[in-house]
């Protein structure tokens, strides 16, 4: 690798890092180019380079979000195919990893698009309940995925936004016991006549 390239990466870093520190502080609408570029040291031509928008730079991390919650689900996949022990436990560890900046872009109210978008593009690819034994047509198991997975973000947020009044632990104890009576419940009641 020569020098431009360690030089493309470390600018590519930084505008990556002023963002989100801008994220911690600032509204989105309130961050510009000008401001990104002006704090990195660099010029908006420079930040074109690299970015498109500052929109391009908050897919990016939501993305980042996503697959790691994703690979959290891979991990901790039961048997069963459902989301296994710990699943819960491991979704929290990736999201403390950098919890100012998650806690930002989950809680703040200013952020509530970029939660949606969390939260919309985890349900559209969330993979914990696609091998499960469940038989649904596809319109059903996206209901199920989007059931699941928009009312553990919900709790998540509302957990962090009034204080963690309960340990972590027991928190993801007790949602994997209730994703896991959610989906038991539908997989014993494909055997019930439909509505």
């Amino acid at each position: 690798m020569d020098s431009q390239d360690k030089r493309y990466q470390r600018t590519h870093a930084r505008i990556r890092q002023v963002f989100e520190e801008l994220v911690q502080t600032e509204s989105f609408r309130d961050i510009t180019v000008s401001s990104v570029s002006r704090r990195a040291g660099i010029n908006r031509k420079t930040f074109y380079m690299h970015y498109e928008s500052t929109t391009q730079l908050l897919n990016e991390m939501v993305e980042e979000i996503v697959r790691e919650v994703q690979a959290c689900e891979a991990e901790y996949r039961g048997t069963d195919g459902f989301c296994g022990a710990g699943m819960m436990e491991g979704f929290f560890r990736v999201l403390a990893r950098r919890e100012a900046l998650h806690r930002r872009l989950i809680c703040s109210p200013e952020y509530l698009f970029a939660f949606q978008m969390v939260t919309d593009s985890l349900a559209r690819q969330s993979s914990c309940t696609d091998a499960a034994p469940l038989q649904l047509d596809s319109f059903r198991q996206r209901v199920v995925t989007t059931f699941l997975t928009g009312s553990v973000m919900q709790i998540y947020r509302d957990w962090l936004i009034s204080g963690k009044p309960i340990s972590e632990q027991e928190l993801a104890r007790f949602l994997e016991r209730l994703m896991q009576g959610c989906l038991q419940g539908i997989s014993e009641g494909q055997n019930c006549p439909k509505l």
